[in-house]
Order: structure tokens, then C-alpha cells, then sequence
């Protein structure tokens, strides 16, 4: 509740930031010609976004959409969950199969793009473990 209260307040004075807090190197493979052509440090193009999603009139931001980009590790699966079976599911109640959608996961996996923000939507094309807990992913737009 508290939680909820202070990101309400927040949202109406904090422009908006982005962070990464446990990066996840991934390579859009498909921007690398354009990367290259562009800029000399590899920007492919500047995104606008707004500070103030509720209130785009209060001014925007310049971010890079690089090659290389950092998502939370969070936000990417190898291995997607199996999926319930139909007749399991179809024997639960309406409120139970909504939380089982809810619940699942909807973000960066082998087999579901995703949109970065602001920018295009990303599929994966490969994943590279390296030791020393690196793994690096390659995507297309």
C-alpha cells in the first residue's frame, strides 16, 4: 500500500530514468550495418522518450539504441515453463485460469519477442555461454 502510494506521488515529480541493476548483454545483430554507417560509436539511431509517460508535454529524453544493449537478466529465459495442459486448465475456475495467465512469463524467451522501450520489437536468434557466468544473445528486429 505505502509502496503503491509513493509510486503514484513519484510518478507526478521524478522524470523517468532507466537502470540496469544485473545486466544481460545483448547484440542486435541486425543494426550492425546501420551502426556502423551512421556514427562512430556505434548509436544506430537516438529514441525520444518521454520523462513523464502520463504527461508527454513535459519533455523527452534522447537515449542510444546501440548494437550492443544491457536488459535485466531478469527479463530473459532459455527455458520457457510447459505450458498447463488444456484439459487441467479448462477444469479450473474463470478467476484461477486468469491468475495462471497473469502469472506467466511475458518478457524475452527463445521462442517470444519482445518490445524494448521506445524502440522495435527483438526476437532471439541465438544465446552464447562464455565462462565466468557471461552469456551473451542475439537478436533481430
Amino acid at each position: 500500500m505505502l509502496e503503491a502510494v509513493a509510486r503514484e506521488e513519484l510518478d507526478d515529480v521524478a522524470p523517468r530514468a532507466m537502470c540496469v541493476l544485473r545486466p544481460l548483454r545483448v547484440v542486435i545483430e541486425t543494426l550492425s550495418e546501420r551502426a556502423e554507417a551512421d556514427d562512430a560509436e556505434g548509436v544506430a539511431e537516438w529514441l525520444s522518450l518521454a520523462k513523464f509517460p502520463k504527461d508527454e508535454a513535459r519533455g523527452t529524453r534522447h537515449v542510444p539504441l546501440t548494437r550492443e544493449v544491457f536488459i535485466e537478466r531478469a527479463d530473459f529465459r532459455e527455458e520457457e515453463p510447459p505450458p498447463p495442459a488444456a484439459a487441467e486448465f479448462a477444469l479450473l475456475s474463470k478467476k484461477a485460469q486468469k491468475r495462471m495467465r497473469a502469472a506467466a512469463f511475458n518478457r524475452l524467451t527463445l521462442h517470444q519477442p519482445v518490445r524494448l522501450r521506445g524502440a522495435y520489437v527483438i526476437s532471439v536468434t541465438g544465446v552464447f555461454h562464455v565462462p565466468l557466468h557471461f552469456t551473451r544473445v542475439m537478436l533481430t528486429i
